[in-house]
């Protein structure tokens, strides 16, 4: 058996490239010969393959191909319904586009055009679907995947670099003035409400009457 890992873009600190990267790990991990497969790769600390390359390492019957679903991408599922072996789709959710209305058209329409390509998704029939969520696989699941070919697997992290990674005593004490800090982590965009997490963060602050810094 060999394992190809599919997705559109490979980014190192990304979470969905995090996860793509750990479950290769894991797959090389019990002797299976892994590569990941995609159209560009930034700041990733493993190699790739082009994805058109895909079928000539693990098109195969014995194979398994998994493709990493977030957003707009028809090359994958062209691959996929060429494909021989067996099929995993992990499913990230894709934004609903409405978030990003009023701030990028670009990323509005790859949004609509990834959530349209859902159903045909599904109709590939794959062997296996996953969702992050319960929410995610519900999702697919109301699309029609069947529950006996359907689960969740939550994201694979990397928490064993974070216990090792050395502290910043600088910010420490600079956070350390006696003032409630509040983090939020994240990217920067709109699906991610940073508005409503500013709006929420006046309201503690006036409520604390204390300092607080976001």
């Amino acid at each position: 058996m060999k394992a190809a890992i599919l997705i559109p873009v490979l980014t190192g600190k990304d979470a969905v490239g995090a996860d793509a990267m750990a479950m290769a790990r894991v797959l090389e991990a019990k002797g299976i010969d892994t590569r990941i497969f995609c159209e560009s790769a930034e700041n990733a600390p493993m190699p790739t393959w082009p994805a058109d390359e895909l079928l000539d390492f693990a098109g195969g019957a014995n194979d398994l191909v998994i493709h990493h679903l977030a957003i707009s991408w028809p090359k994958a599922r062209e691959i996929l319904k060429r494909c021989k072996g067996f099929r995993v789709v992990k499913y990230h959710n894709v934004t609903p586009a409405e978030f990003f209305k009023d701030y990028s058209s670009q990323h509005q329409a790859a949004c609509e055009s990834g959530r349209a390509e859902l159903p045909a998704m599904v109709k590939l029939g794959c062997e296996l679907y996953l969702g992050d969520s319960t929410y995610n696989i519900d999702e697919l699941r109301a699309l029609g995947v069947p529950r006996d070919r359907s689960g969740v697997l939550a994201p694979f992290h990397r928490v064993e670099e974070m216990v090792e990674a050395e502290a910043d005593l600088e910010l420490l004490r600079a956070l350390s003035d006696g003032a409630r800090n509040f983090l939020m982590v994240g990217r920067l965009a709109p699906n991610k409400a940073y508005l409503d997490l500013i709006d929420a963060f006046s309201a503690c602050a006036r409520m604390l009457d204390e300092p607080a810094r976001l």
